[in-house]
């Protein structure tokens, strides 16, 4: 039995990182790029919906996993469109995570308009329900806990493997339903369950969490 903690987390807030600056005191090249762009100059202190899709479930890591509107892609800044074992050791070198630009979604009291809904519901109808994410914005998750020995980072990674793993079966219409959804096992203790339902979060665009 796995249990998942959020131990050494850089802070208590759930957020879901559109773009890592690098920490430890060594920024990424291209941060002033990012920081410059119009979308993400505008929309910093911007309240908005988080679709969360499903869950990632692996010996190291807990997540939510979330698909983007076509306004958040505009923001997304994360390099995501396919699995790369050299950036996932490049990413794990350190133990703190210093992210520029993330949405935290501890929020409660912000009106926040619904009416990107039908967007999102159009994109889930014109996709596999066992591939919902792919390409850019798939690696855009939540983590919500972590093996002992293990990063909040890996998340990202592990839900970029079951991308992997989406595609290669994707063919394969075998799964466990469930009372809202649907689960999958991909081997190696890789699970995805997918929600009949995406549940909507509120969040706001911010530099730090």
């Amino acid at each position: 039995m796995w249990l998942y903690g959020r131990g050494r987390a850089s802070s208590s807030l759930l957020h879901c990182t559109a773009f890592f600056a690098g920490s430890g005191g060594h920024r990424k090249p291209d941060v002033s790029a990012y920081m410059e762009k119009p979308a993400v100059a505008e929309s910093l202190g911007h309240a908005f919906v988080l679709y969360v899709i499903g869950f990632v479930v692996t010996p190291r890591t807990f997540g939510a996993r979330v698909i983007l509107t076509k306004r958040q892609l505009t923001l997304w800044g994360q390099e995501d469109s396919t699995y790369n074992s050299g950036a996932r050791n490049d990413d794990l070198g350190t133990s703190h995570i210093d992210s520029v630009e993330n949405v935290t979604l501890q929020l409660s009291d912000i009106a926040i308009s619904c009416d990107t809904d039908g967007e999102i519901e159009e994109t889930l109808r014109n996709r596999p329900r066992f591939q919902p994410t792919f390409g850019n914005g798939s690696r855009a998750h939540i983590s919500l806990g972590w093996t002992q020995g293990s990063q909040a980072v890996e998340t990202g990674f592990d839900l970029l493997e079951i991308i992997e793993c989406e595609d290669r079966r994707a063919n394969d219409p075998s799964m466990t339903q469930l009372n809202d959804g649907a689960a999958r096992y991909y081997g190696d203790g890789q699970c995805a369950v997918y929600l009949d339902k995406p549940v909507k979060v509120g969040c706001l665009f911010s530099e730090q969490y």
